[in-house]
């Protein structure tokens, strides 16, 4: 039982790692959705939808109203 509760302490998250995975998908998608319905999408809805998509992917890991 003792070394569960000490693997469990030296257990740490990545925090930057997680987010920059978040924040990279976010942008990738964003730019893409971006494209989807339009062949030339003005700089404002390319930076929109990019906006849209990094929030949607850290509201994936962070529960930011404490809903779980």
């Amino acid at each position: 039982c003792s070394a569960i509760s000490e693997r469990n302490k030296a257990m740490k998250i990545r925090m930057y790692v997680i987010l920059k995975a978040a924040i990279e998908a976010g942008i990738d998608s964003g730019y893409l959705k971006a494209y989807k319905y339009e062949d030339d999408p003005s700089v404002y809805k390319i930076k929109e939808s990019i906006n849209n998509e990094i929030w949607e992917a850290l509201n994936e890991i962070i529960d930011f109203n404490g809903d779980n």
